[in-house]
């Protein structure tokens, strides 16, 4: 695996992900996702100042067609909160 540091906008990383050419771990997705909502940095700090604090860790359960995480939907990251792996 490689490790590379860049630094780019939110959507540009999520694309860049969608179309293969980096791999973004969940917890990075779902961040980038998150702070893309926002329209400037005033507004990400803001937003994080107004979210509540949850622990997430991640269940993985098995199903017939693999692996699926599960997160809690308190913890803020929209409605979806099973992702395959």
């Amino acid at each position: 695996m490689t490790v590379r540091k860049l630094w780019i906008n939110p959507a540009a990383a999520l694309a860049s992900a969608e179309a293969g050419r980096q791999t973004l771990v969940l917890a990075t997705r779902l961040n980038l996702a998150m702070l893309g909502e926002s329209r400037s940095v005033a507004d990400a700090l803001a937003n994080a100042r107004a979210r509540r604090i949850v622990t997430v860790e991640p269940k993985a359960v098995k199903g017939e067609a693999g692996f699926t995480l599960t997160i809690p939907r308190e913890a803020g990251y929209g409605e979806r909160t099973s992702f395959e792996i």
